[in-house]
């Protein structure tokens, strides 16, 4: 019996050391468990903690940058030029229908401009266009009264533009010098251009010298309508402008030979839309012309510029889509190396060169390299070989 109890009693505390052991296993997991929360807690609080800073910071940020933006505003140049021929895809001329009304009712035809001023009437709400407004409104009741006052309305225009240049000199913080008349007038004149067709091309020496007179290189909005201005009226005079093209280049001469890289690429680009729609009979004589009427601008040691400006609007009249040539191009580049080597090396053996003819060789080589490196630059090697293949005919010849 004695044996018997002490066995019972060994049992009884092998298993209350058992139940020990067993509870202190479930309190250190417990223990574990209740460490790993208090991590996964304070790593929230953290993560929360810096959240809050993070905003605070960017809360301090704003706060910083509005009060600097108020006191001294920064200008980000994010202005971007549309190219000639970007600007020139952007219109939709539908002359069968235009024709139509004409022949139809004369009177009471369809205008451009009346529908210009009518759409701006909306958009454009400040002061100096409902004042150009106001005294336009009385030439467009119909399009014959357009027709007969067309120099009436030019000289409103003009006027209004070379005041609101005027205005804008005087203000001395440049992000407070806006453009809302040339900004309409750019879209005002190519649509009375539109609207009066070859009878246009009387007043279009006063719009391009006011255009001239009123550009502002610094400003790119400035600018920017001058341009559209320019390529608008070029797009629907093409036909009447072609006839006397050397007076429009050199009404353009200021634009075409200036310092400013930019207003002479696009005026060179522009140019060039009317140069390459010319016969090709009269390529050779149209550029000694255009060579010989730049001389007074060449001899005031601007002989680099007036290089690089006339390649570039030869360039352009010749270049096509794709890295390639235009199709019809190929008489084109004949004419145009003949004509620069006639002028290059003059065939006057017995009398002694003058000024203006070293000076003209001068320029018509120079030309010549530039414009033979802009095409290199510009073409794949496969097409290269009709510029060899011409230079080798001119030889030739």
């Amino acid at each position: 019996e004695e044996k018997e109890k002490e066995e019972k009693e060994k049992e009884e505390k092998e298993k209350e050391e058992k139940e020990k052991e067993e509870k202190e296993k479930e309190n250190e997991k417990k223990s574990k468990k209740k460490k790993k929360t208090r991590g996964k807690k304070k790593k929230k609080k953290e993560k929360k903690k810096g959240r809050k800073k993070s905003k605070k910071k960017k809360k301090k940020k704003k706060m910083v940058d509005d009060i600097y933006k108020k006191v001294a505003p920064i200008r980000k140049n994010t202005f971007k030029f549309k190219g000639f021929h970007e600007l020139l895809g952007s219109i939709h001329v539908d002359s069968l229908h235009r024709e139509a009304d004409l022949s139809l009712d004369p009177f009471n035809a369809h205008s451009f401009f009346q529908e210009e001023l009518n759409r701006l009437k909306e958009e454009n709400l400040t002061i100096e266009f409902t004042q150009l407004r106001d005294s336009l409104f009385p030439f467009t009741h119909s399009l014959a009264l357009l027709l007969h006052r067309k120099k009436d309305v030019i000289k409103v225009i003009i006027d209004a533009i070379d005041k609101e240049k005027l205005a804008s000199s005087a203000i001395k913080s440049r992000q407070d010098t806006h453009f809302p008349v040339l900004a309409a007038a750019s879209v005002l004149i190519p649509a009375f251009a539109r609207d009066i067709r070859e009878e246009f091309v009387e007043v279009f020496p006063d719009v391009i010298h006011a255009l001239i007179r009123n550009i502002r290189p610094s400003f790119p909005e400035n600018v920017d309508c001058v341009f559209s201005c320019i390529a608008f009226m070029f797009k629907f005079l093409n036909r009447f402008l072609v006839v006397d093209i050397q007076q429009v280049i050199t009404l353009h001469h200021s634009l075409l030979f200036h310092y400013s890289s930019h207003l002479s690429q696009f005026t060179a680009s522009a140019l060039s839309f009317l140069f390459r729609r010319i016969e090709v009979n009269e390529v050779s004589n149209n550029l000694k012309l255009l060579i010989e009427n730049s001389l007074a601008i060449a001899q005031n040691d601007r002989h680099n510029l007036v290089s690089k400006a006339i390649s570039n609007l030869l360039f352009e009249s010749v270049k096509g889509v794709g890295f390639k040539l235009r199709t019809m191009s190929i008489p084109f580049v004949v004419q145009i190396i003949k004509c620069l080597s006639e002028l290059i090396f003059p065939n006057i053996p017995s009398q002694p060169l003058s000024d203006g003819f070293t000076l003209i060789s001068k320029i018509s080589s120079d030309i010549l390299s530039e414009w033979q490196t802009l095409l290199k630059k510009y073409l794949k090697t496969e097409t290269c070989q009709v510029i060899w293949d011409s230079f080798e005919r001119v030889m030739n010849d």
